[in-house]
């Protein structure tokens, strides 16, 4: 229940700080995503008057925190604006780009976050750099201390412009926490590397987890013995803390030899897929190669009896695909198999 409550605390804290904005219409006439013909931005003088943020910051700030909080109230909210703001953000050559900070961990990113409050900083300015790969870009900043220094962040964190997902370089998440985001449907996804991935899985999580954060969700476990190991692939699905809804599945391992019932999340990586639907009416799908498989997203309380969970799973060993499909088969569950891939219907 507390994190239910720090989250609504959260969400209008956010939104009481961020006004909505306006972004620029038609495209600025600075070099951007919208309009990549113009010039690069110059570089913008510091404020006297030490300003947190500029106003185009701002603005693509405030459409982000009112869009997102409109969409968990149930708005029919226009989530194309979200792509919008990242695409008129102004872009300047790497070259230009210096004073390297940050790795992409939390502790590194909120470390510098607190070292630049308590320093005192004004006027960040955001913006995209180009990368070697055709339409992605990193994001950065520029800001200014009170004793005048100018300074500089990348972030490692990047923006595909055409699939609209917001990611990192090392799978480890937006700061850390495991989660990136696509624009198109206000999607939060889980990344590869997530630090959930050193401990393990047990039930208790779910029994204590469960409750202490405000989730309703329902659960189904797989359990098979295959190649002197015990494995278990579990399911999710329902609501987040009353803000989010969605679903995951993992693969976790343990030796025979281990009798309590604590798993380790597994080194093998398969190819999944997740489909959520809502009475009837499909929500969200992803894909991905990897050992957990997880996808919220922002609307009102939905309740997991009215979900449907459609998951795919291509095995690269048979023997393991058709331990897979017993224990499938023992829970009555729907399931079709083609070829390496078994999807199954929750």
């Amino acid at each position: 229940m507390f994190m239910k409550a720090l989250a609504q605390v959260l969400i209008w804290a956010i939104v009481l700080v961020m006004p909505m904005g306006q972004l620029p219409d038609p495209p600025p006439d600075y070099r951007c995503i919208a309009n990549p013909a113009a010039q690069v931005i110059a570089a913008q003088a510091s404020n006297p008057r030490g300003g947190q943020f500029c106003s185009g910051t701002k603005a693509a700030g405030g459409v982000f925190a009112h869009t997102v909080v409109g969409i968990i109230k149930g708005e029919d909210a226009d989530t194309a604006v979200l792509r919008r703001a990242m695409e008129v953000m102004p872009i300047k050559d790497r070259e230009n780009v210096d004073n390297r900070k940050g790795g992409g961990t939390m502790p590194e990113n909120a470390g510098g976050f607190f070292q630049m409050l308590l320093k005192g900083n004004r006027d960040l300015f955001i913006y995209l750099i180009p990368t070697d790969q055709n339409d992605v870009y990193e994001i950065a900043g520029d800001y200014a201390g009170f004793n005048g220094e100018q300074m500089r962040a990348v972030s490692g964190i990047y923006y595909d412009a055409v699939t609209s997902q917001i990611y990192t370089g090392n799978q480890k998440g937006i700061y850390g926490t495991s989660y990136a985001f696509r624009l198109d449907d206000v999607l939060v996804s889980t990344e590869n590397n997530a630090f959930q991935r050193v401990f393990g899985f047990t039930p208790l999580y779910d029994w204590i987890g469960g409750p202490l954060g405000g989730f309703d969700i329902d659960t189904m476990r797989i359990r098979f013995p295959y190649g002197g190991k015990d494995w278990l692939f579990q399911a999710w699905k329902g609501c987040y803390t009353d803000i989010s809804n969605g679903a995951e599945i993992g693969i976790y391992e343990k030796s025979q030899s281990r009798r309590v019932e604590f798993y380790d999340c597994s080194a093998l990586e398969l190819p999944m897929s997740l489909e959520l639907y809502h009475s009837g009416a499909p929500l969200f799908r992803r894909e991905a190669r990897t050992w957990w498989l997880g996808a919220f997203q922002p609307s009102p309380k939905m309740k997991p009896g009215n979900m449907t969970l459609v998951t795919g799973i291509t095995f690269d060993d048979a023997g393991m695909q058709a331990a897979f499909v017993e224990a499938l088969s023992k829970l009555k569950l729907e399931y079709t198999e083609k070829g390496e891939t078994v999807r199954f219907t929750w």
